[in-house]
Parts: C-alpha cells; sequence; structure tokens
C-alpha cells in the first residue's frame, strides 16, 4: 500500500481557511478548500484510498471521482516536490 507525507524540505503554514507553503523553489503555494483538507490529511500513513474517503466524508460527490480527482492532485505534487509517495 502506497501512503503519502509531506516533503521534507516543504514549509507550510496553517491560515485557517488557507494553508502557504514554501516550495522546495523557493516559489509560494497557497491550498484553499479541499486541497487544505487533502494537505492537512497528509500524514505519512495515509493511502490513496484513505485519503479519497476522508474528503468524501467531507465533500460530496462520486468516490470513484474524488479518488481520481486526489489522484491527479497528488501526482502533481509530487512532481512539484510537495509530497512523497511510500510504499
Amino acid at each position: 500500500m502506497t501512503v503519502y507525507a509531506h516533503a521534507g524540505d516543504v514549509e507550510s503554514n496553517d491560515l485557517g481557511e488557507q494553508i502557504l507553503l514554501t516550495t522546495p523553489s523557493g516559489k509560494y503555494l497557497v491550498l484553499e478548500g479541499t486541497a487544505a483538507l487533502l494537505w492537512r490529511l497528509i500524514d505519512g500513513s495515509r493511502s490513496l484510498g484513505d485519503l479519497a474517503a476522508a474528503c468524501g466524508a467531507e465533500y460530496e460527490g462520486d468516490a470513484a471521482q474524488i479518488r481520481e480527482d486526489l489522484a491527479d492532485v497528488l501526482d502533481d505534487w509530487a512532481g512539484r516536490g510537495l509530497v512523497t509517495a511510500a510504499v
């Protein structure tokens, strides 16, 4: 099972409704809504299925679509060096 964690060199500041990230390249990224929830849920112990279930409990939607959308976001974040995936 693959689990997701924040990359060690990403700095995050939880501002309540938003999360401000400082990326490894020194750029800033602001997360809101579902993206902020997803960031908060990533703790190094949750799989894509776990993350999708938790997001689905918070937001209405088709479970398969939520899982697919989160997979796309996690792939994007991994490509930017924001999260790591470990088996």
